[in-house]
């Protein structure tokens, strides 16, 4: 009997501490998810994730944000993700991330969305595609950084470097 309750003891303590060592934990993953989101918005890169077994897209919230998709959306496919996308660079885009599976390798790119205000947004991308131990493609994840003002900013830069070069040539 006495045996019977030290165990019974033994176990409550262990549980206790199992319970506090998970409050820290979900204490901790909530602070760094904060964090992480926070990061995202203030640099305005999302990640997203193809999984190409199920053709379904996971996005981080910026990236819902840039795409101009309310967070609460149903979870994209790879066709609803491709209707986000400016229909003069959908096709380029749709056969870089198909070419990226086949070949496991993505390259930086380039695309423009709509995003929900209407406006077109200059997107530059990046990521990897990661394979199981026999090298088949499992999925496709990466970054989207809404590069908008950095390409205005250069437009106006060229242009007026355009002017200046004209200015000296008319002297």
């Amino acid at each position: 009997q006495v045996g019977v309750q030290i165990m019974l003891e033994v176990i409550r303590e262990k549980l206790n501490d199992l319970k506090n060592w998970n409050e820290q934990l979900t204490t901790l993953v909530t602070d760094k998810t904060r964090a992480f989101n926070e990061a995202q918005y203030l640099t305005h890169i999302g990640s997203w994730e193809w999984r190409i077994s199920t053709n379904q897209i996971t996005c981080s919230d910026e990236m819902y944000r840039i795409l101009g998709v309310p967070q609460k959306h149903a979870p994209l496919n790879l066709n609803s993700f491709l209707q986000r996308i400016v229909k003069k660079d959908r096709d380029a885009v749709k056969q870089l991330l198909q070419k990226a599976a086949e070949t496991k390798t993505l390259t930086d790119f380039f695309f423009r969305v709509k995003a929900g205000d209407g406006e077109e947004r200059i997107i530059h991308g990046r990521g990897k595609v990661e394979t199981n131990g026999k090298g088949t493609p499992l999925k496709v994840a990466g970054t989207a950084q809404d590069v908008t003002e950095l390409k205005q900013i250069e437009k106006k830069l060229v242009e007026a470097n355009a002017q200046l070069e004209e200015k000296v040539r008319k002297r």
